[in-house]
């Protein structure tokens, strides 16, 4: 039987939400609320992030839409704008609380949501200790953008986060979980009854694939040989 698994698929913790609109437009991190599902977030003055469907931050929703689109199983990652945009102690407080809701959405629905750790990137030690706990928490990735505030992921300075990755974890957006085989594609399979459309409740792109061509193009993979690199979507058959 085959299973539809969406790899690249993005979750805001409705309490982060909620702080995110607390800050107020003259911070650099910051949401609005336009009224009903509709959140608009930005960085920098900038909207980076557009919030239609209550399946964004309420799990109970985003299960009715993968049923009605006929998806099984959605790796949960967090969008931006991240704690990686925050400043460093805030950043590293909301890393730890978006983790810990990313793990309570695995226990509360068991097989349907996995997810990837949210780190504090502004702090490469913090980040390294985050990892461990997420770790032990069971995240099955670690979510990564092309460039963390402006600076290349590919920068020294990140380093000690890629020297204590293990590798039983996938860096950028993609990851498969025990008992599961996942292949690269940028589509969900089709089931039948399903159109196989991707718009009607894939809440992810497949922007990261950036993330991870520039790793393979850049030095950190001959600084840390043993890295593993994800892919953006799979189909998985059990």
């Amino acid at each position: 039987m085959q299973r539809t698994v969406d790899v690249h698929t993005h979750w805001y913790p409705k309490e982060y939400l909620d702080y995110l609109i607390s800050r107020g437009d003259s911070e650099v991190t910051y949401a609005r609320h336009d009224g009903g599902t509709h959140y608009r977030c930005y960085y920098k003055g900038v909207p980076v992030a557009h919030i239609d469907r209550a399946g964004h931050y309420d799990l109970d929703a985003r299960i009715k839409d993968l049923d009605a689109a006929g998806l099984d199983t959605q790796i949960l990652s967090i969008t931006i704008p991240g704690p990686e945009t925050l400043e460093r102690d805030k950043g590293i407080y909301w890393a730890k609380k978006n983790n810990d809701a990313l793990a309570k959405a695995e226990q509360d629905y068991p097989g349907r949501f996995f997810w990837m750790a949210s780190l504090p990137y502004q702090d490469p030690d913090a980040a390294c200790k985050e990892l461990e706990r997420c770790y032990q928490m069971g995240c099955k990735g670690v979510q990564m953008f092309s460039n963390f505030n402006g600076k290349p992921i590919a920068a020294p300075e990140f380093d000690p986060i890629y020297a204590c990755q293990r590798r039983t974890l996938s860096l950028s957006s993609a990851s498969g979980s025990s008992g599961l085989r996942t292949a690269a594609s940028n589509q969900c399979a089709k089931r039948p009854g399903s159109s196989g459309d991707t718009g009607r409740a894939y809440y992810g792109g497949s922007f990261h694939v950036l993330a991870t061509v520039f790793l393979r193009q850049s030095t950190v993979l001959f600084r840390r040989r043993k890295l593993e690199l994800g892919a953006t979507a799979a189909i998985v058959t059990s």
